[in-house]
């Protein structure tokens, strides 16, 4: 699965706010933004991610401003994970598989 994969930046993105969540830690959202260490995309490609996470209610924290330009991202507070979005990464099987294929470029390739 490529690193640029629309399911794989999902995941990533998915299992850094749980786990900042769970731990109690407060969201780094460089770790997530469209150039960080984990993946680098084109920043329209991150905003179309992060408008579908919001769509499908996955991820809280931004609003989608609707003008006769377009939909526009306008933060309203830190980004966070929902339940639902905690729901679909725990139980969706296209995340199973992305996890998957982490864990094994993991084991492949040491410090991936």
């Amino acid at each position: 699965m490529p690193k640029d994969d629309y399911f794989m930046i999902v995941y990533i993105i998915l299992e850094y706010l749980y786990t900042t969540t769970r731990n109690g830690d407060p969201v780094d959202e460089t770790k997530i933004e469209y150039e960080n260490k984990r993946f680098i995309i084109p920043y329209s490609y991150w905003e179309f991610i992060i408008k579908n996470m919001l769509k499908d209610g996955l991820i809280a924290g931004y609003r989608l401003l609707n003008t006769r330009d377009g939909d526009f991202l306008q933060r309203t507070s830190g980004i966070e994970i929902t339940s639902k979005g905690i729901e679909y990464l725990i139980e969706n099987s296209m995340m199973q598989k992305v996890k998957r294929a982490l864990k094994d470029i993991k084991e492949i390739i040491p410090g991936a």
